[in-house]
């Protein structure tokens, strides 16, 4: 995406600033769980947090964690975002996490429902699901000096 200029990450480790300035960023935690009961469904709720203007100095190196599982949250440095809140029960959905979250839909004709956020990477990342929600990701766009 974008030519260097934007960057998606997808695994924990370490990422480093190429350029000196400020940079959009939007995290992305794990999606909450669904639950299914006869005709009842209730999807988990999304996950995102966005960051504008965050400033950063070219080579410097920012721990980040990546939301993989129920118990861990994603993380870029200082910032971060919980995981989507889980459906209680087949008629409850879970609450969603994060300015660009989303809380869970309810749906009683028995079709499984993926909750999306509204961050850029939310129809890939952060959603709650049926079954299982999406995995976690961070988002970087750099912005100029």
């Amino acid at each position: 995406m974008g030519g260097g200029a934007e960057w998606i990450i997808t695994s924990s480790g370490t990422w480093t600033a190429p350029h000196t300035g400020r940079y959009y960023i939007e995290l992305y935690g794990m999606g909450g769980i669904g639950q299914y009961y006869y005709s009842n469904f209730a999807s988990g709720g999304s996950s995102c947090q966005s960051y504008d203007n965050v400033q950063m100095t070219k080579g410097s190196s920012i721990a980040v964690v990546i939301g993989s599982n129920s118990s861990s949250k994603t993380s870029f440095g200082s910032k971060s975002v919980d995981n989507g809140g889980n459906a209680t029960n087949a008629t409850t959905p879970g609450k969603g996490t994060g300015n660009l979250g989303a809380d869970g839909v309810a749906s009683s004709s028995g079709d499984y429902v993926i909750n999306y956020g509204k961050g850029v990477l939310s129809k890939m990342y952060g959603a709650g699901g049926g079954g299982i929600g999406r995995r976690g990701a961070v988002y970087i766009k750099y912005l100029g000096t």
